[in-house]
C-alpha cells in the first residue's frame, strides 16, 4: 500500500464522518483539511499529517452554530412540505369545485376552434409521445384563408422565444407552434407548452362562449340519448346571464 493510499483513506473516512454528524461539510472544516493538505503528502511526515486530519474536527461553539443552522433548514422544509400539501388539497378541492378535468378542458378547446372555422386538437402520432402528458397539434389559426390577422400576436405564446436581433416574419418561419399538453410535464425544456386557464391563447379562445350574449336567441342544439329506463325525460339546459350598462357581465350561470 502507498503512504498516499493511506492518507486519501483517512480524508475520505473523516469528511464522510463529519458529513453523517452533520449533513454537510463545514466551511471551517473544509479549510483546516485544505490547510493540512497545503504542503502535500510528503512520506517523511505521513504519520503526522494522518494524525492532523484525525484530529480536525469543529469546537463546540462552531457545531452549535452549524447544528442551529441545519435545524432552522430542517424546519424551513417541513414548513414548504407541509405548504404544498395544502396547496395539493386546495387545488383538488376547486378543480371539484368547478368541475374542471382534463377532458372537458381539452374539449372545451376544441370546441371553441370549431367556432373559428379551425380544426379540434389532434393527438400526436404514437413515435412522437414520448414519456409523460399526451401531445396535441394546435392549428395554425393564423395561416387559415380569411383568418383573423391578429391570431397571429397570440399564436407567438405558442412558439419558442425569440431571439434579440431575429426578424419577426423569419422568427415565425423558424419556430413552429410547439404542441401542446394539458399537465406538467415535469421538465423544464421548450418541446411543449402547458395550456391553462390562464393562458393567452386559452382566454381568447374561451371567452367565444362568453362573448356571445345577444347572439342567439332561440335553442341553439338538441341531443338525443338511449337509455334502458322506459320514462321519456327531457333536460333543458340554459345560460342566465345579467348584463349592466356597456354591456358589462353582472351574473352568469347555467340553469
Amino acid at each position: 500500500q502507498r503512504p498516499e493510499d493511506r492518507i486519501l483513506r483517512v480524508l475520505v473516512r473523516k469528511t464522510e464522518t463529519i458529513k453523517q454528524e452533520l449533513g454537510t461539510l463545514s466551511q471551517v472544516i473544509d479549510a483546516r483539511l485544505a490547510k493540512s493538505m497545503q504542503q502535500g503528502i510528503r512520506h517523511r511526515h505521513i504519520d503526522r499529517l494522518e494524525s492532523e486530519i484525525e484530529s480536525v474536527n469543529l469546537d463546540a461553539e462552531h457545531r452549535q452554530t452549524i447544528e442551529e443552522e441545519l435545524e432552522a433548514a430542517r424546519e424551513r422544509q417541513d414548513q414548504l412540505r407541509s405548504q404544498i400539501d395544502r396547496l395539493r388539497i386546495l387545488l383538488e378541492d376547486s378543480q371539484k369545485s368547478i368541475g374542471l378535468s382534463e377532458d372537458h378542458f381539452r374539449s372545451a378547446i376544441s370546441c371553441a376552434l370549431s367556432l373559428v372555422g379551425a380544426e379540434g386538437l389532434t393527438p400526436l402520432a404514437p413515435e412522437e409521445q414520448p414519456d409523460g402528458p399526451e401531445r396535441y397539434r394546435f392549428p395554425a389559426l393564423d395561416q387559415r384563408e380569411g383568418a383573423d390577422p391578429t391570431w397571429a400576436d397570440t399564436l407567438d405564446t405558442l412558439r419558442t422565444l425569440r431571439q434579440k436581433d431575429q426578424k419577426p416574419w423569419e422568427w415565425r418561419r423558424e419556430s413552429p407552434i410547439r404542441p401542446v399538453v394539458f399537465e406538467d410535464p415535469g421538465t423544464m425544456d421548450e418541446d411543449v407548452v402547458h395550456l391553462h386557464l390562464e393562458h393567452r391563447v386559452v382566454q381568447r379562445l374561451l371567452g367565444r362562449f362568453t362573448a356571445q350574449g345577444f347572439v342567439h336567441h332561440d335553442l341553439s342544439r338538441a341531443c338525443l340519448a338511449q337509455t334502458t329506463d322506459t320514462i321519456p325525460r327531457v333536460i333543458l339546459l340554459g345560460r342566465l346571464a345579467l348584463y349592466g350598462p356597456g354591456a358589462a357581465r353582472l351574473h352568469e350561470e347555467l340553469v
